[in-house]
């Protein structure tokens, strides 16, 4: 008898209807035969209302406190969906994170998992019970409530999977999978069948908002497969990693003899899984002066241009480096975007790179990012790119590459236009 992980995302558990419709499609995993471990999201958007209550009665709420208020939003639907359950017939119990034990590190709103300690989940489930965890949360050694960070739920139910011993780990969503682009931007998004972990974490990273990044970091470390699958309905979705075997153009081709390859599988190619937008984001230009009047500069170090900025949300950082430029005369120019919540005010402050400097913000910018299996970062693809953007006279701000990806910066009211444009000539027609 195998255990099965289940997560459901805050949109699956929306109402006390959806509510009872994740409760018979748990009761049929049960009648499988498999032991049943579910893990939940707060209802809907009341984790963003618990944020919007808590700065209402404080300009800077204590991380600690947001966390003991934001945990609550998953014992609402953890308990929710117990009392479901038990009414359809089925025996259940609802855990929070520290009965479930998931032990994090001390951080306030974005704790790491240090290890999970599930004997009370084992006890019940040996009992027949289906157990609900709830997601996102954790217990410090210090025994304060943490949190995980914007959707830390996958995280937990990840963890979950590995410490269980289950076979893989079913992610459920408002949409059937992953896909090549936003549904609700780009009309002919495709749904992507299978894909490895690295473009999948890169997705993540660069504003695709389906599983959150360190849950596949958690599960590519392990070797844990994940599927994200749609909460309404029965179609296949998304497989991660690829199978082996897969006719997916990154699969490795089969060895036939020194030098050769099968001609319908090219050695290297630079293959576009998906577009992925983040927006808006504040594109922040430094300007630091070589010299200062009264002599005093302060050198331009890695400590500068290297961190990223802290986020007291816990949410996920949008943080690329754009440029890092001489200008005549010896000033040096940095160049980076910043998501929109991202706590830049330390970073905004002239005197932290030195006396003279000029520090530039326009709020209203947005990074479309290509992502894909093969070398992307090659000027033939950011040609391209620019090239395309170029025929419906959409400027771009600056460039950003990596193995997996191409970040393009530009106006925020661009965006939605750019991502559709980028997205019909490089996934659609590919």
């Amino acid at each position: 008898m195998g255990v099965r992980v289940l997560k459901y995302g805050g949109s699956s558990v929306e109402t006390p209807e959806q509510i009872l419709a994740v409760a018979r499609r748990v009761l049929a995993r049960r009648a499988s035969g498999d032991r049943v471990v579910v893990v939940v999201s707060a209802m809907g958007q009341t984790t963003d209302e618990l944020i919007r209550l808590a700065h209402r009665v404080s300009r800077t709420p204590s991380r600690r406190e947001l966390d003991m208020l934001l945990t609550t939003g998953e014992r609402v639907s953890m308990t929710l969906l117990s009392m479901a359950l038990q009414s359809l017939g089925c025996p259940a119990i609802s855990f929070t994170g520290s009965q479930g034990g998931i032990v994090t590190d001390s951080r306030q709103g974005d704790a790491r998992i240090q290890s999970v300690r599930a004997f009370r989940i084992r006890e019940e489930l040996e009992r027949g019970r289906v157990v609900i965890v709830a997601g996102f949360q954790g217990v410090s050694p210090e025994k304060e409530v943490t949190t995980l960070g914007r959707g830390g739920s996958d995280t937990t139910a990840v963890a979950l999977a590995i410490h269980l011993g289950a076979q893989r780990c079913e992610i459920y969503t408002d949409v059937p999978g992953v896909f090549s682009a936003d549904p609700r931007v780009v009309p002919g998004t495709r749904l992507l069948p299978e894909i490895d972990y690295e473009p999948m974490i890169t997705l993540s990273h660069l504003g695709g908002r389906v599983l959150f990044r360190r849950a596949v970091i958690l599960a590519r470390k392990y070797g844990l497969p994940v599927e994200v699958l749609g909460s309404r309905g029965d179609r296949p979705g998304t497989r991660i990693p690829r199978r082996a075997g897969s006719n997916a153009s990154a699969a490795t081709p089969e060895f036939c003899g020194a030098g050769t390859f099968p001609e319908e599988e090219p050695m290297e190619s630079d293959h576009i899984l998906g577009v992925a937008l983040e927006s808006p984001v504040r594109w922040v230009r430094v300007t630091v002066p070589a010299g200062a009047p009264n002599g005093q500069t302060r050198p331009l170090t890695e400590e500068h241009t290297s961190a990223p900025p802290s986020l007291p949300s816990g949410g996920t950082p949008l943080f690329l480096f754009f440029a890092r430029t001489l200008l005549p005369g010896g000033d040096t120019l940095v160049q980076f975007a910043a998501a929109e919540d991202a706590d830049l005010d330390g970073w905004l402050d002239p005197t932290r790179w030195g006396l003279g400097t000029r520090v530039e913000v326009e709020p209203r910018a947005a990074v479309i990012s290509l992502v894909g299996e093969g070398v992307l970062a090659c000027g033939e693809m950011l040609r391209r790119a620019e090239s395309i953007l170029a025929t419906e006279d959409i400027p771009t701000w600056g460039l950003h590459t990596g193995t997996l990806s191409l970040s393009i910066l530009l106006a925020e009211t661009h965006a939605e236009a750019a991502t559709r444009l980028l997205h019909r000539e490089l996934v659609e027609k590919a």
